[in-house]
């Protein structure tokens, strides 16, 4: 059973005939030459086509040649969602910290809102250890001149870190509590 001639080269496919390990038929060397002269002709044509395509960036009211003239160029297809992405916006959504900081007090003025037990116990406690390292850590560190700062600013930065640990979790909560709120109380005021 003999394959059927390969369109797309021309010839008998070697391989699929023989396998692997079968050799291609030998060109004549004006066929040789005549594939090599088609291939230098292709590879100048390419070499014509992308050094006439445009540099980028192009200037705003240049147009683009060719086939892309017929296409909007895709920075215009774009500009509306570069405009959105870049639209400005307020404060608290160009500064994460602030929103959480809003967050914060807006959770301790909300009377809907009931804080959890480490929110209540734990903020005041941690304020109140910052007031006894305050006043009284010079005490504790037997008025040693350069170890008394160190350890007092060692201790409000740990005590500052554990207090914005408790209330950036408490802050997410109550931001979960206004999403759940706002899509199923809707009816309720």
């Amino acid at each position: 059973m003999a394959p059927e001639p390969d369109a797309a080269r021309g010839h008998d496919s070697a391989f699929a005939r023989n396998g692997p390990t079968a050799t291609a038929p030998a060109e004549t060397p004006e066929a040789m030459a005549d594939r090599l002269r088609r291939l230098e002709e292709q590879l100048a044509a390419l070499h014509a086509h992308q050094t006439a395509l445009p540099t980028y960036p192009l200037p705003r009211d240049a147009e683009p040649a060719g086939l892309s003239a017929l296409v909007p160029t895709v920075s215009r297809m774009m500009m509306p969602a570069i405009r959105q992405l870049t639209r400005v916006g307020s404060v608290w959504d160009r500064f994460p910290f602030l929103t959480e900081l809003r967050l914060m007090v807006k959770m301790y003025v909300d009377p809907k809102y009931r804080l959890s037990r480490i929110a209540q116990f734990g903020v005041p406690a941690v304020l109140g250890l910052m007031v006894v390292d305050y006043l009284f850590v010079d005490y504790f560190t037997f008025g040693l001149r350069v170890v008394t700062p160190v350890v007092e600013r060692l201790l409000l930065v740990v005590l500052a870190v554990v207090l914005y640990k408790i209330l950036a979790r408490e802050a997410g909560r109550y931001a979960d509590v206004l999403v759940y709120l706002s899509r199923y109380d809707k009816g309720r005021g």
